[in-house]
């Protein structure tokens, strides 16, 4: 099957499962999708519910792409879709620890845990997919430091306007807003990436990507 007949397909359980249950609430009809979809052969592993977090999953691939040099299909095997994983884990976690160092500037609570995810990887599949990590990350690393310490000004602004009910941001700010926001939501994919790995750890077979925007 192409993936625009897979995704029809797909889409084909929604729209059955919302003629069928019309007053079925949200959180009932993705269960009755899911089942659904079980039941048919399908397993519906994980789902990224908003754009952002699905744009910064692709970046993040076509990364790991470029290092490798080979294309991951939009059906690849458990295995290679696991390797890409174990990157973007120890991608999104080095930069969790950065922003952590260079943007909160505190300790955050899963600092350990995040850490230790980066550990095991190597300590599991051997240091290479944490180097290809800290290879892609030093080629931005001075474009990050960058968008650090151009955000003082933004930050002071915040503080100033902080008791307002909302804030209105100049346009002076609007590019380095967007940078930040960017580099961010590149890092909290860890989550994304973490959930991932932990559906899809022990599935051995096909495993299809719907979308890519």
């Amino acid at each position: 099957m192409s993936k625009e007949e897979f995704r029809s397909l797909f889409y084909w359980f929604y729209e059955r499962i919302e003629f069928l249950n019309p007053n079925l609430n949200y959180t009932d009809q993705q269960k009755a999708v899911s089942n659904a979809i079980s039941n048919s052969g399908m397993e519906l592993f994980y789902e990224i519910s908003s754009k952002t977090p699905v744009r910064k999953f692709h970046s993040t691939l076509v990364d790991y792409e470029c290092q490798i040099q080979r294309d991951l299909e939009f059906k690849c095997k458990s295995e290679e879709f696991n390797h890409f994983l174990m990157y973007a884990i120890c991608f999104s976690a080095e930069l969790l620890l950065f922003l952590d160092k260079n943007y909160y500037k505190d300790v955050i609570d899963n600092e350990y845990d995040i850490q230790n995810q980066i550990d095991e990887i190597s300590l599991k599949y051997g240091k290479f997919y944490h180097e290809l990590a800290l290879k892609e990350l030093k080629k931005n690393y001075e474009y990050n430091l960058e968008t650090i310490n151009l955000l003082p000004p933004l930050f002071k602004y915040r503080k100033n306007n902080m008791d307002l009910p909302s804030v209105s941001y100049p346009i002076v700010f609007n590019q380095i807003r967007e940078r930040e926001s960017d580099l961010i939501n590149l890092a909290n994919s860890y989550y994304n990436f973490l959930d991932l790995k932990e559906m899809t750890e022990n599935y051995s077979g096909i495993i299809v990507r719907l979308h890519s925007y």
